[in-house]
């Protein structure tokens, strides 16, 4: 069996939903966390003006 055959029935078997979920996982884990990241700047950002007033 060579390569090409291997990663065709990897796939066939499933193996591409479980690489397609897996990116769709670590896609969202990096979007929540750059949420959280922005919501942190500008609530530091908020505090700091209201500290100045």
């Amino acid at each position: 069996m060579n390569e090409q055959n291997a990663w065709l029935s990897f796939i066939q078997s499933g193996g591409g939903k479980l690489i397609g979920m897996s990116l769709a996982y670590i896609a969202s884990f990096m979007g929540l966390a750059f949420a959280w990241y922005s919501w942190r700047k500008r609530e530091q950002i908020k505090k700091a003006k209201e500290a100045g007033k």
